[in-house]
């Protein structure tokens, strides 16, 4: 990214990120500004379930479900100011019209360190007189809401036990984020993670000195180094983090390192 946003003026492109691409690599930039088209959307429309209290006029409270992921438009440009010719637009949509999901970055102060989990679901040329003059492409995000940059923990113990905080920042009420987990052993024995605030341990048994494990707790998907089954080593438990202050103490000899995104509220 190009960074340096102090001589930006609302009239400038801006660069950005798709599947891993960089916009400026193909000469194309995004219109800061387009008539009503909005780069995240500014509504936020939640299903909130009730139902009527069957002995007074109450409406008794379920939960509150969205029933829509995010959804944004970008509309880009070349930076040379030509028309955007058949060649081109198809090797734009070659690049921005993929089968999966894929993270998008913009690089604005504004929007610094969000990322979107999207996929393309429409493109359509923008013209100027016979010519095409930019393309507007359509996204629709896997969740609800986008996402911080990816964010990578490390810690180690080598005296059988190590205690530290992390602290979370989230933007939605009881929100549960469950990290992605790499266990490197450094001695035998047992491996124990537990998040005191919220009483989850998650132990692996019989671990060999440079085994490593490594569990998804959002799907509770895991594996390890040796390439043998681990499951009966584990207590088929994981660890989450919540909102606030959240106390953390391993137990035997391995580095920890813990990945995950905070869910950023823009748009959703």
């Amino acid at each position: 990214m190009k960074g340096g946003f102090d001589a930006m003026t609302i009239n400038d492109a801006i660069e950005f990120l798709y599947a891993n691409e960089s916009s400026s690599s193909y000469g194309v930039g995004m219109a800061s500004s387009f008539g009503s088209t909005s780069r995240s959307g500014n509504s936020e429309n939640r299903n909130i379930i009730t139902s009527k209290n069957s002995f007074n006029n109450k409406f008794d409270l379920h939960g509150v479900t969205y029933d829509d992921a995010l959804s944004l438009d970008i509309i880009i440009y070349n930076l040379d100011g030509t028309y955007i010719d058949s060649a081109k637009e198809r090797s734009l949509k070659k690049w921005l019209l993929k089968n999966n999901y894929n993270w998008l970055q913009f690089d604005q102060p504004d929007l610094d360190n969000l990322q979107y989990h999207c996929i393309a679901n429409s493109c359509e040329m923008l013209d100027v007189g016979s010519y095409s003059g930019g393309m507007k492409i359509s996204f629709v995000c896997s969740e609800p809401w986008a996402f911080s940059e990816l964010k990578k923990k490390t810690y180690t113990t080598v005296s059988g036990a190590l205690n530290f905080s992390l602290n979370s920042v989230i933007d939605f009420d009881e929100y549960i984020i469950y990290p992605q987990i790499e266990i490197n052993c450094l001695t035998s024995g047992t491996c124990s993670v537990k998040n005191n605030t919220t009483n989850e341990t998650m132990t692996f048994t019989g671990c060999s000195i440079g085994e490593t494990i490594m569990i998804d707790c959002a799907s509770d998907k895991l594996k390890t180094s040796l390439g043998t089954v681990i499951i009966d080593r584990w207590n088929k438990n994981g660890v989450s983090l919540i909102e606030g202050n959240n106390s953390f103490t391993l137990t035997g000899g391995f580095k920890l390192i813990m990945q995950y995104r905070d869910p950023i509220r823009v748009g959703a």
